[in-house]
């Protein structure tokens, strides 16, 4: 656990992932990109999260890292086992780490107070799922608070979309109308959570894990509906785990296998499903996949990161 001093600075970022894998990996993306314009940032979650999000970094070691500061807190929660033949395809046994975030209230508004205390400016940047735990943050002097949106502009433009049906062009109706009600998607639990999360902060703007190339068309849509002139929106993504710098002539000795796998393939010979991190597969659904790709003559399927195929 890394501990903040009494140095003077003038900007400084803390960040508050939600914890689970789809967000604590894009925060630390965030938080190195931020931190390489030598801006100091402090990551923060539970004690078991941030170890995950340190083994799980693909490429690059966050330790070793200048500027970018890691804060953890002990924070105890159940793990439950996952449950596949759920009526709710949604992981529920994920429920008890996205609620241990709560208890960080205290600890994150001690924290930046701290900051803002020998610091000009501290920028708080929160998951979309943890506005709850940065609420008090606005009233503390010399702050600022900005919302992390983990997935696609699109992806949250459908939201509101279904909710309220506001006007778009002929070219993104046609593709909204195609996305599947989200009702039944997620379990009571997750909901009350979610709900939670609504209105707590009024943010100075959005961050976006995708790009403007990518996701154009509703990121102006999203801006035209903004309550304030003020509130702003950026695509600074996608935040993903791939290592750009990677050189074939070094050992790969941390690249995961199934990239060995996929360079021995020929061009245009393999297809990539993704079924989401917020689903299951019951037994019987694998079982079916897998007699879908005997019958297909395919080579391998890979079915989630266990390594299940």
């Amino acid at each position: 656990m890394a501990s903040t001093t009494d140095q003077q600075h003038d900007v400084v970022v803390v960040v508050v992932p939600l914890p689970a894998q789809g967000h604590l990996h894009p925060a630390l993306q965030l938080s190195c990109r931020l931190s390489s314009a030598n801006i100091p940032v402090y990551y923060v979650s539970t004690t078991a999260h941030v170890r995950q999000a340190h083994s799980r970094a693909a490429g690059w070691n966050p330790l070793k890292t200048p500027h970018l500061n890691f804060i953890d807190f002990p924070v105890t929660f159940d793990v439950p086992p996952p449950n596949p033949d759920a009526s709710i395809k949604f992981p529920s046994q994920l429920v008890p780490a996205f609620k241990s975030s709560m208890q960080l209230r205290t600890p994150v508004t001690d924290l930046v107070n701290k900051l803002a205390s020998i610091s000009r400016r501290v920028i708080v940047v929160h998951d979309f799922l943890t506005s709850w735990v940065v609420q008090d943050v606005p009233k503390i002097p010399n702050t600022e608070c900005y919302c992390l949106q983990t997935v696609s502009a699109y992806l949250m433009f459908t939201y509101t979309w279904e909710a309220a049906r506001p006007p778009v062009p002929p070219e993104a109706e046609v593709v909204l109308k195609q996305v599947p009600s989200q009702d039944g998607c997620a379990p009571p639990e997750v909901i009350e959570f979610a709900r939670k999360q609504i209105n707590v902060i009024q943010d100075a703007g959005n961050i976006y894990s995708t790009s403007r190339v990518i996701d154009g068309m509703y990121l102006d849509l999203t801006e035209k509906m903004s309550i304030s002139k003020d509130f702003k929106n950026w695509a600074l993504g996608p935040f993903n785990p791939v290592n750009l710098e990677f050189d074939k002539k070094e050992t790969a000795i941390d690249r995961h296998y199934s990239l060995e796998w996929l360079d021995k393939q020929p061009a245009s010979s393999v297809i990539f499903v993704s079924f989401g991190s917020t689903t299951s597969l019951s037994e019987d659904e694998i079982r079916e996949l897998a007699i879908g790709r005997a019958g297909s003559k395919s080579t391998e399927i890979y079915l989630g990161p266990e390594g299940r195929r």
